[in-house]
């Protein structure tokens, strides 16, 4: 007799482990891309390149990315190697999660509590009025003093989790892999999270036209809105990052990944004001929106636990 997907075997569990292993190795690259071919090349080559430790996967060297998708999709291959069968059986349960999951939204029983999105907004306007009339110059004038090779280099690694391609390969691995295992959680916080990061993106872009708040870098006082295009309000990596993140504290039942995606949001948020990009009023803000996108998409997925807990 089949094994139903909603029945986690040892063979599953064996697979998660796998996929989860695969999916930290792949981001542990594409966090430091194209620092594995830049020193590949200094050992062996020395030959000129167009890129250089500055350049982020998905955004200045497309060319180079290319190589990183080629190890993606070739890595994707091996993994799917033999569970073609359970993706195809997994398939339909996906598109039927799509169809039916995000109309809970719509649904009194599964809409947050409008006590907690209250506290959540009233909270982090009193925080970001705080900041602005308070802390904001004096953090950035802390933040300017604060240089350091480690510092630098912690900046450029953490700010690429929040940016580029790194939140979309992250959905991308939730919903293959949960389809290939059978793990019906997975897909549903891959889902959750695309649709969580398209509207904290969404909300960024059109707050970002709204207030043309100049950088903390490029700041040259209080008349001056934005310099070349520049606009520091919201942070669109903090926004992400914290949408992404509550919607894992939302679905996700491995503890550990939890206190990863919280370490993860946090680091971001700090690293856009220690970059200078950002006023800690900025990511304070961004950190609200985020968080009630991720708790809004998180709820219409996960709202209901009535369901068989597959897979988990």
């Amino acid at each position: 007799m089949s094994t139903s997907i909603h029945e986690p075997t040892q063979a599953a569990g064996r697979g998660s482990a796998i996929a989860s292993a695969l999916l930290v190795a792949l981001l542990a690259v594409s966090v430091t891309w194209p620092d594995p071919v830049l020193r590949l090349n200094r050992s062996f080559f020395n030959a000129p390149l167009d890129v250089s430790e500055v350049s982020f996967l998905g955004r200045e060297a497309p060319r180079w990315d290319v190589v990183y998708w080629w190890i993606v999709g070739m890595t994707l291959l091996v993994f799917l190697r033999g569970r073609l069968g359970k993706l195809r059986e997994s398939w339909p349960l996906f598109v039927t999660d799509l169809r039916t999951t995000y109309l809970r939204l719509a649904v009194r029983g599964h809409r947050p509590r409008a006590l907690v999105v209250a506290v959540l907004l009233l909270a982090g306007s009193a925080a970001v009025a705080a900041s602005y009339f308070l802390f904001d110059m004096r953090a950035i004038a802390a933040a300017t003093g604060l240089r350091s090779d480690a510092l630098h280099d912690w900046i450029r690694l953490t700010n690429r989790f929040g940016g580029g391609a790194n939140p979309p390969m992250v959905v991308l691995f939730f919903v293959v892999a949960g389809l290939a295992l059978g793990r019906r959680d997975w897909w549903r916080l891959g889902s959750a999270m695309a649709i969580a990061g398209v509207v904290a993106g969404a909300i960024a872009s059109l707050m970002k036209r709204v207030f043309e708040r100049a950088r903390p870098d490029t700041w040259l006082g209080h008349d001056v809105l934005r310099w070349e295009g520049e606009t520091s309000f919201p942070s669109g990596h903090t926004i992400g990052a914290f949408a992404l993140m509550v919607v894992i504290l939302a679905g996700a039942r491995s503890r550990a990944l939890r206190i990863v995606a919280v370490i993860l949001a946090v680091s971001v948020a700090v690293a856009r004001v220690l970059a200078l990009r950002h006023w800690p009023s900025d990511v304070l803000m961004s950190a609200t929106l985020g968080s009630l996108v991720g708790l809004l998409a998180g709820n219409a997925a996960f709202g209901s636990r009535d369901e068989p807990s597959e897979g988990r």
